[in-house]
């Protein structure tokens, strides 16, 4: 056993395999750090990629998260084309694998959208439906979203 540890281990051939192990075990940590930030940011994705909202015909808005996480601090802008209507209040929580409960738009974005129609050629008035919105929250990780009117996902900064 001794003769093991007493081994001369100066020849370059060994200097080679003691450096190439160690190589070896850099590339492995390297790519063991970047599979663990990627599936993070995969996780969180997904939880904001599970977020959408959409007025129905009554004037009313609906935010659904469909993740197994909540998100926190939420408002909508509701958007006609290129006209924004106005904002809805910011929300504390939408609980996780549920819709918040449908709010009626308030009393500003309800004229703004009148306002909006009355303008409007008859032939082409715009419906309730017409009306987007944009999503604005905070995943369970503290990052904020936006969920554009066309669907787009992209980060926002902090409000």
């Amino acid at each position: 056993m001794d003769a093991l540890f007493a081994a001369d281990r100066s020849g370059p051939w060994d200097w080679f395999v003691d450096g190439g192990t160690l190589l070896v075990a850099l590339v492995a940590l390297a790519v063991s750090i970047a599979s663990f930030w990627v599936a993070q940011r995969r996780a969180t994705s997904d939880q904001a990629h599970s977020v959408s909202g959409w007025v129905s015909r009554d004037r009313r808005l609906h935010v659904l998260n469909a993740s197994d996480a909540p998100v926190y601090q939420w408002h909508v802008v509701y958007r006609l084309g290129d006209t924004d209507l106005g904002r809805s209040s910011t929300r504390t929580i939408v609980p996780p694998g549920s819709e918040n409960p449908p709010l009626t738009w308030s009393a500003d974005v309800s004229a703004a959208f009148d306002r909006a129609r009355d303008a409007a050629s008859p032939d082409s008035r715009p419906e309730t439906t017409d009306v987007a919105v944009e999503v604005h929250f905070t995943d369970a990780s503290g990052r904020r979203w936006v969920r554009t009117v066309d669907g787009e996902l992209r980060r926002a900064r902090r409000p």
